[in-house]
């Protein structure tokens, strides 16, 4: 039989440690953070158990300050300071839950917007790739990603609904180009099928095609009408802004339907051969002989006679021939010239 000798060891046990400044900096450095965490963990199970409201500000060897406050330091040192009491200020402010239930609200948002990223980056990538968002597949899609699927769709919808009215819009207003409709115009320049080109003027109305560069009859006794902006670089020189009516326009009592010489008559403008003193018969319309036509030039011989003008003839020469072209623009005397407008036509002598 073998007998084991055990040796009893002695400690000193729990002892009771001296408080007093420990002299070693490393030692009472230790000492200080390992304190300071038990005295907050303590601080912190208090407020739990009790409910208490506590605030504890430590300032380290190091100089160094760490804190401590349940709700909050500053909270508990304000009422300490005022004397208001825990009681009468969860009554007059929102209370902890209130704010907890907020912070969850705004934290589901954040998870959904976060989610909502993700499916526009997934979206842009597909399209890299040459195809649609729509084109996905669907059956690994939650309630709530299926829902905002659903919405982007009506979305997407509205969105192509609105263009093809747009385009609708746009074709119904194409149906005047250029021509001389006489039951809405008058014989008047027609709007154009695109009103957004280049080819509009400045200060076109294109709402009101009728009253702008067309031959009005009430307004203007057919005279060629003000552009709607008279300070634009479109109004010939010597254009009189206020007298427009009496200006390139027919006015019948002084100039027998004629366009009317320009202000300054000695400017570059006027054509070659132009009488200043018989403005009434120069690219006139007189009545007994040309019936509203643009009249001959006192030179027939100058250049600037258009070809295929037919001298003896002039009231056929891109006149208004009350009978054939009810005031719209006349055929032409060579109607075989380049001369004619492109979409002119020749049996009715109209756009």
């Amino acid at each position: 039989m073998v007998t084991m000798n055990t040796t009893k060891t002695t400690t000193q046990g729990r002892r009771k440690i001296e408080i007093k400044k420990i002299e070693s900096v490393s030692n009472r450095q230790v000492t200080f953070s390992k304190r300071r965490a038990g005295l907050f963990k303590k601080a912190s199970q208090l407020c739990i158990l009790s409910g208490a409201e506590i605030a504890i500000v430590v300032k380290s060897p190091g100089k160094r300050t760490f804190a401590f406050g349940q709700p909050s330091v500053d909270a508990v040192i304000d009422r300490y300071l005022t004397g208001t009491s825990a009681a009468a200020e969860q009554n007059n402010g929102p209370s902890v839950l209130d704010f907890n239930e907020k912070y969850a609200q705004v934290s589901k948002e954040l998870e959904a917007e976060k989610r909502r990223r993700a499916v526009i980056e997934e979206t842009k990538k597909a399209a890299n790739d040459g195809r649609f968002w729509w084109d996905e597949a669907v059956d690994d899609l939650g309630l709530e990603e299926l829902e905002q699927y659903v919405a982007a769709l009506e979305e997407l919808k509205k969105n192509v609904s609105m263009k093809a009215d747009e385009l609708m819009i746009m074709k119904a207003n194409s149906s005047m180009m250029f021509g001389m409709n006489e039951s809405a115009n008058h014989g008047g320049l027609g709007l154009m099928s695109d009103c957004a080109t280049s080819m509009v003027p400045h200060g076109f109305d294109c709402a009101n095609s009728s009253m702008m560069f067309g031959m009005n009859e009430s307004a203007n006794h057919g005279g060629l009408r003000l552009m709607s902006d008279c300070a634009t670089s479109t109004v010939p020189h010597g254009f009189d802004c206020a007298n427009s009516s009496m200006m390139f326009g027919m006015n019948e009592s002084a100039n027998h339907g004629g366009l009317r010489l320009m202000s300054d008559c000695a400017t570059s403008t006027v054509p070659h051969g132009f009488d200043c003193a018989n403005s009434s018969m120069m690219f006139g319309m007189n009545e007994s002989a040309n019936h509203g036509g643009l009249g001959l030039m006192s030179d027939c011989a100058t250049s600037m006679v258009p070809h295929g003008f037919d001298c003896a003839n002039s009231s056929m020469m891109f006149g208004m021939n009350e009978s054939a072209n009810h005031g719209g623009l006349g055929l032409m005397s060579d109607c075989a010239t380049s001369m004619i407008p492109h979409g002119f036509d020749f049996g009715r002598g109209q756009f």
